[in-house]
């Protein structure tokens, strides 16, 4: 069973040691909520550790950035509503449409 997790560049060796040799996917999950995203952030996804993106934005540009620079995960947290701890960073099911349909 592939194991997909998602850290910042600093934790990333520690999850890598707690895997060990199962399949698994990396997510880079970049510092903020939304974040703000930063050459650093880029730099830390192609260093070849990361697989993906693990968003906390409600808009489409991070995901979009991510896949454009070779994420082949991308991972947001979705809202059907604001009655939710992480609606201020979650994506309606509208923008999530919006999402797969342009990186279709």
């Amino acid at each position: 069973t592939p194991i997909i997790f998602s850290t910042d560049s600093r934790d990333y060796r520690k999850m890598a040691d707690v895997i060990g040799d199962h399949e698994a996917f990396g997510l880079y999950c970049p510092a903020g909520h939304p974040p703000i995203l930063r050459d650093a952030d880029f730099d830390a996804f192609w260093s070849g550790a990361y697989d993906g993106l693990s968003d906390h934005s409600s808009g489409l540009e991070a995901p979009l950035a991510f896949a454009r620079a070779g994420a082949i995960i991308i991972e947001k947290h979705l809202k059907l509503d604001d009655n939710c701890v992480d609606a201020a960073f979650s994506a309606t099911p509208q923008t999530m449409a919006n999402l797969c349909r342009i990186l279709k």
